[in-house]
């Protein structure tokens, strides 16, 4: 089991360096998060783990969102209070974002909504 909990462990922190590495390519001063965004970061940084021979895809595989949330993937802006960010890889991308917002990158505007300020606000501290 402690195997197991490893591979889990390494793919996690695997993916989270990647997306870090990513979200600060590509994002830059003034741009919302939004779901087409989010989702071609994550496929950005799967894609580039595929390959690397010392994690198992399966942990990987659990981490990702579904292909069928994938249809979603437009312009609104994301955030975690909405139903697709259940998933592992969103929650990384959400905070290497918010991380990169401390850093001068805008986070979405979520202000139309009260119920999403909240609920954001509640999970990760500061962005309220």
């Amino acid at each position: 089991m402690d195997a197991e909990v490893d591979k889990l462990a390494a793919a996690e922190s695997r993916l989270r360096e990647v997306i870090a590495d990513i979200v600060r390519r590509r994002t830059s001063r003034n741009v919302p998060l939004s779901w087409r965004l989010m989702f071609e970061i994550e496929d950005e940084a799967l894609s580039l783990l595929q390959h690397d021979p010392e994690l198992d895809l399966r942990y990987l595989d659990m981490m990702a969102s579904p292909t069928a949330q994938r249809h979603a993937g437009n312009d609104e802006p994301a955030g975690l209070s909405d139903v697709y960010a259940m998933h592992t890889a969103l929650w990384m991308i959400q905070e290497a974002y918010c991380r990169a917002h401390a850093h001068g990158v805008r986070p979405a505007d979520h202000s139309h909504s009260a119920k999403n300020k909240t609920a954001r606000s509640a999970v990760i501290p500061g962005m309220s």
